[in-house]
């Protein structure tokens, strides 16, 4: 407890707006995939719309972090809110299944854009003698998040609706952007010209740690999408 004061309102205000966005994902955990179901599409393409997310990542998150860099962290933040609720909010109001995918991706896109400038935004917040300590509170709101969400969306999905909770995580993620912008008036972030090239420059020493970041990825991704559809029929 002692460490936790440590930290600023600033880093907290990032805290609460990252929790709640992760939240905003894991709202969609148990309906997207019943909504998919309900509006009659197959379970292949259930799982290509559902599996979307992995794939599209892993372009959109190396991008997103040198937006984060190079752009400064609100742009980034305030781009990926817009694209997380158009594409939660759209697929309330979509059947078809090309469209479908296309919302799916810009769920992810904007969640990663989000998480991913929320994290730099924490780092520099956060005293360089803190800094891993202020990343290890940080990562706690995703757990929570995953904890705590699905759990609460499904004991009230009756009284909420698939539609209700597509809307409902449109608007929290609009505070979570809120919020996330009172912090950011406390941090710096360099604003420099955006290199596509230096997508493509991974340090040496990183190869490791991402292979081994990638394995684990893997496993926990198949358990992510695969878990939700496994209700036994009826429900």
């Amino acid at each position: 407890m002692k460490l936790l004061r440590h930290f600023t309102k600033a880093y907290w205000a990032a805290w609460i707006a990252t929790l709640l966005f992760f939240g905003t994902f894991y709202i969609l955990l148990v309906p997207l995939s019943l909504y998919l179901a309900q509006v009659g599409l197959p379970e292949w393409q259930i799982g290509i719309i559902l599996g979307a997310f992995g794939v599209a990542s892993l372009f959109i998150r190396p991008l997103a972090g040198v937006l984060a860099d190079r752009w400064g962290y609100r742009r980034v933040i305030l781009a990926g809110t817009a694209a997380f609720i158009v594409g939660v909010v759209g697929t309330s109001l979509a059947t078809s299944p090309i469209l479908l995918f296309g919302l799916r991706v810009l769920q992810t896109a904007g969640y990663v854009a989000f998480t991913t400038a929320a994290t730099a935004l924490v780092a520099d917040l956060a005293s360089p003698d803190r800094r891993g300590a202020a990343l290890a509170v940080f990562g706690i709101a995703a757990n929570v998040a995953m904890t705590l969400t699905p759990a609460a969306v499904d004991a009230g999905l009756a009284a909420l609706t698939l539609r209700g909770a597509f809307w409902l995580a449109g608007a929290l993620s609009a505070l979570a952007a809120v919020l996330a912008m009172g912090a950011y008036h406390n941090a710096e972030a360099s604003m420099r010209g955006l290199r596509l090239r230096s997508l493509l420059r991974v340090p040496s020493d990183l190869y490791s740690p991402m292979a081994a970041a990638g394995l684990f990825g893997v496993a926990f991704g198949a358990f992510l999408l695969s878990f939700p559809c496994s209700r036994p029929a009826g429900r």
